[in-house]
């Protein structure tokens, strides 16, 4: 289970009562509650969906091992990455070109999913899966914690898949005009 840092806050706060008032059960059940849907969350099961396409097993294992990763990356990140963001995923070549091959994702227009439909699925699915962690913007909790989920590739053998996650925070993304 996940826990973040403001939701380990609360349950401090709620134990450390004096004994007088004692724990208010309501607010007990409700983080109990609150805990029990994000461990649903992370045993969300991706199989039935975009690598349920695939028959052999590896390759299903190797699909869910990324995601799951890249996932996991981003919970770790939380707050501190200062959501919402943008995920750039660099999928493949050698260590050095997947970190570059995530920087250059970062640099797609968030409206343009990717030519294959492969990757524009993986995506859809990562964002999808980062969403559900309920970070929300500045970590306060909500449904929006990555505005894009942008994967580029470049061919290796897949018993070296390098993965690269690169978090760009939503200021970065500016525009400015001159009239």
């Amino acid at each position: 289970m996940v826990l973040y840092r403001r939701d380990a806050d609360q349950l401090i706060g709620l134990l450390k009562r004096p004994k007088k008032d004692g724990p208010i059960p309501d607010q007990l059940a409700a983080f109990q509650r609150r805990m029990s849907e994000k461990t649903a969350l992370r045993q969300y099961d991706v199989g039935a969906g975009l690598v349920g396409r695939f028959a052999d097993t590896a390759q299903r294992k190797t699909a869910c091992r990324i995601i799951d990763w890249v996932v996991g990356v981003v919970s770790e990140a939380g707050a501190d990455a200062c959501p919402p963001f943008v995920v750039g995923v660099g999928i493949g070549g050698d260590f050095e070109l997947s970190c570059l091959l995530s920087k250059k994702a970062l640099l797609r227009d968030l409206a343009k999913k990717s030519t294959e439909e492969f990757y524009a699925k993986l995506e859809e699915e990562l964002l999808s899966r980062i969403n559900a962690l309920g970070l929300g913007p500045q970590g306060l909790g909500g449904d929006t914690t990555a505005l894009a989920c942008l994967v580029e590739t470049a061919p290796c053998h897949i018993a070296s898949l390098p993965v690269a996650v690169n978090i760009e925070c939503h200021s970065h993304r500016h525009k400015t005009a001159i009239i």
